[in-house]
C-alpha cells in the first residue's frame, strides 16, 4: 500500500475535504488502466492530513532498492508530481494555498515492506514554479526505469538496460539465440519494425510519463536487440511523435 499523507495546516478547507471525498468515492481505482502498477484503495482526512492508500505491485516497483537509495526515491516523487493527474493537480493547488506538505509511503503488495518520501510546502511550490530542465528530468526517468532491470519480457527476450545515446534513448534487449538468431530478425526487418511500433503504441499508457520526458528533451527511441551468444545487434529507431 502507498500512503499519501498531506499536512494541510488546517482542517477547515472545504475544497480539500471535497477533493478527498471525491478520490475516496472513486476507489478502488488502478493507477494505470492498462498495467497493474498498483491500486488506490481509499482516501481520508486524518486531522490535518490527507491519507491516500495505494497497494503497489512489486513486479514493477522494487521497494528494497528505494529503501537503499533515498535520492532515487525523492527523484521518483518529484517526477510523479512534475506531471500530475487532474486530481493530483487540484490537490496540489489546495495544498499550496494552505501551505501543506506531502509524504508518499510506499508499501509493497507482496512483501509488506515500506519506504517513505516527503516534500515540504516550500519544495512543492519550487517544484511547481520551476522551469525544469528537460534533459535532467529525462535522466532521472532513465535512472528510475533501470531500477527494475534486467526484466524478462518473454521466453527469449530480456530487457537489459535503458540509456541515453546522443539524441536517442536506447532500450537494450538481449535475445536468446538458441531460440532465434539475430539474422532471422534482420531477414524480416520491415515486418518486425512495423509490429514493434504497433506494440509500443498499443501499450503507450504504461510508459507515457517516460515518453513525454523524451519528447520534452527532443529525444527519440532506439530498440536495440543483441544476441546473447554472437554479440551481433540490430537497431530499430522509433520517432517519439509516431508513438504519442
Amino acid at each position: 500500500m502507498l500512503l499519501l499523507a498531506v499536512s494541510c495546516g488546517g482542517n477547515s478547507n472545504a475544497r480539500l475535504e471535497k477533493l478527498v471525498k471525491t478520490i475516496d468515492n472513486e476507489c478502488p481505482k488502478q493507477i494505470n488502466s492498462e498495467v497493474d502498477f498498483g491500486t488506490v484503495t481509499g482516501a481520508k482526512l486524518d486531522g490535518d492530513n490527507v491519507v491516500i492508500t495505494v497497494s503497489m505491485n512489486e513486479e514493477f516497483f522494487n521497494i528494497k532498492t528505494l529503501q537503499d537509495n533515498e535520492d532515487l526515491l525523492m527523484m521518483n516523487l518529484r517526477n510523479i508530481l512534475s506531471s500530475p493527474t487532474a486530481d493530483t493537480e487540484a490537490l496540489l493547488d489546495e495544498l499550496e494555498k494552505g501551505n501543506g506538505g506531502i509524504t508518499y509511503v510506499y508499501v509493497g503488495r507482496q512483501s509488506g515492506e515500506q519506504v517513505s518520501a516527503t516534500l515540504s510546502a516550500d519544495e512543492i511550490k519550487r517544484l511547481r514554479n520551476a522551469n525544469s530542465n528537460p534533459d535532467e528530468l529525462l535522466a532521472s526517468q532513465i535512472e528510475i526505469s533501470n531500477i527494475h532491470l534486467p526484466l524478462q519480457v518473454d521466453e527469449m527476450t530480456v530487457l537489459k538496460s535503458i540509456f541515453r545515446e546522443g539524441d536517442n534513448v536506447v532500450y537494450l534487449y538481449e535475445i536468446d539465440e538458441e531460440q532465434i538468431a539475430i539474422q532471422q530478425i534482420e531477414a524480416v526487418r520491415e515486418l518486425f519494425a512495423e509490429e514493434l511500433l504497433n506494440e509500443v503504441k498499443a501499450n503507450v499508457n504504461s510508459s507515457k510519463l517516460f515518453f513525454n520526458a523524451c519528447r520534452n528533451a527532443k529525444v527519440n527511441l532506439i530498440y536495440r536487440y543483441s544476441g546473447n551468444a554472437s554479440d551481433e545487434s540490430i537497431d530499430f529507431p522509433l520517432l517519439i511523435d509516431d508513438i504519442l
